[in-house]
């Protein structure tokens, strides 16, 4: 970063002004305008989440879905109605307890009109999965012992 060469007491003054236009400029922005702009956030906290993050329980796909009922500010149970699903299967991908299928993901873009992509839903939901495979070595013995006569190339 490049030094700004003000004294502190400008530096606040400065950032006290532009904190004052940015609260202005959002009490002028339209209950849709806002909408759209937290809806784009979030997709955007999905993105980096992907691209950079490894799995991190607390920002599972139910952690997100969750996030995203607060942006569109509905219920459990009228999202739920929403998007065609009984309220008992939102409560469980909210809790991370059963994973989500593909047609559901289809469903969770088409809410927010395309801003928040199928795949995005879905690389959340396969981001768990991953982290399983990478890390459940009881499961790989197990599974491991199931297999006669593997191939050994030494």
């Amino acid at each position: 970063m490049f030094p700004h060469g003000i004294y502190a007491a400008e530096k606040n003054a400065a950032d006290s002004e532009l904190k004052q236009m940015r609260f202005f400029r959002l009490g002028q922005m339209s209950n849709t305008q806002r909408l759209y702009a937290e809806l784009i956030r979030l997709k955007y906290q999905i993105e980096n989440y992907l691209k950079y993050g490894k799995y991190e329980d607390q920002y599972n796909f139910g952690a997100f879905l969750r996030k995203y009922l607060v942006v569109v500010d509905r219920k459990q149970n009228v999202f739920a109605r929403e998007i065609d699903l009984h309220p008992s299967k939102l409560n469980q991908l909210l809790n991370d307890k059963v994973y989500v299928n593909v047609s559901m993901a289809y469903r969770l873009e088409k809410h927010p009109g395309g801003i928040i992509s199928a795949t995005d839903w879905w690389n959340l939901h396969t981001k768990k999965i991953e982290a399983g495979i990478l890390h459940d070595q009881n499961a790989r013995l197990a599974e491991e012992k199931r297999v006669k006569h593997g191939l050994v190339f030494r």
